[in-house]
């Protein structure tokens, strides 16, 4: 009984430390500024991955998941992985379902990203397993973005002790940086971390 008490208070110990390293981000993309600013719905919210060639974090499988690459042009294109898309193994050694994508960034700078690519209604149903996508970007070292969330998003299981980008873009809007960095978090309820981002989106000059 005492062994099982102690290995009980262990896996407590260890989800408390895990806990303080990842957390929950909360964006909202404001049309305007001040408590009554609504999410705009126009509004494209972007997590940085990396730079091509890149890998995403784990992704439901079973699901429709948008891409953004940006070149250091400012040329930017954007590619889907359908639902129904075949997933394999990563290798031999790591069974992780993985997705193969490859972007191409045409030179066209001051153009924008363009409007979202997902499949409205065809967005497939999670089947519970999660995956990888690797993403590979001619040229090498093109931003690499996922789109999380059209005027609102949540982010789950982030390292609160990492620096995290966002690019928010929105029609007729200047695009958005933002950086969410360590000093940016607060332990939430049950011990986890929380991190809130308000971004007004402001119409272009």
């Amino acid at each position: 009984r005492e062994a099982a008490a102690a290995a009980a208070r262990e896996r407590e110990a260890a989800f408390a430390a895990r806990d303080a390293r990842y957390g929950m981000l909360r964006v909202r993309a404001l049309d305007g500024e001040g408590p009554e600013a609504l999410p705009s719905p126009r509004a494209l919210i972007l997590l940085f991955v990396g730079r091509g060639p890149a890998i995403t974090g784990s992704l439901p499988v079973g699901r429709a998941h948008e891409l953004v690459a940006i070149a250091p042009d400012g040329g930017a294109t954007r590619s889907v992985v359908p639902a129904d898309a075949t997933w394999a193994p990563a290798s031999a050694a790591d069974p992780t379902p993985q997705y193969e994508l490859a972007m191409q960034v045409a030179s066209a700078a001051g153009e924008g990203i363009g409007p979202t690519q997902l499949p409205q209604g065809a967005m497939g149903t999670a089947t519970g397993t999660l995956g990888r996508v690797r993403v590979v970007t001619n040229p090498p070292g093109a931003k690499v973005y996922l789109l999380v969330g059209f005027g609102e998003a949540r982010i789950d299981d982030l390292a609160a002790t990492e620096a995290h980008e966002l690019l928010v873009v929105a029609e007729g809007a200047e695009p958005v940086r933002v950086v969410v960095g360590p000093s940016d978090w607060r332990p939430g309820p049950a011990g986890k971390q929380i991190a809130e981002v308000a971004v007004p989106v402001a119409a272009a000059p």
